[in-house]
């Protein structure tokens, strides 16, 4: 079995609760077929959560993304 490439986003710590919907406005406008895990910090450690919705994380994406959470904060494939 083949692991499948996946776009990881780490939401920063002071994230504004209104940053999950922009990241989502961001995956819709998207579709593909690469799975995202999204990174957010909880009570002092980080949760995983790996979402149904999946991307093609082009330039255009990505670029988005870490303009929104940080450059070091979007892995992609």
């Amino acid at each position: 079995m083949t692991h499948k490439k996946l776009v990881s986003i780490t939401l920063p710590k002071n994230a504004q609760t209104d940053m999950l919907t922009k990241i989502k406005n961001i995956i819709i406008q998207f579709p593909g077929d690469i799975p995202v895990k999204l990174v957010i910090p909880q009570n002092g450690s980080y949760h995983e959560i790996h979402i149904k919705t999946k991307i093609t994380p082009s330039p255009a994406c990505i670029d988005l993304l870490r303009a929104l959470v940080g450059e070091s904060n979007v892995q992609n494939p």
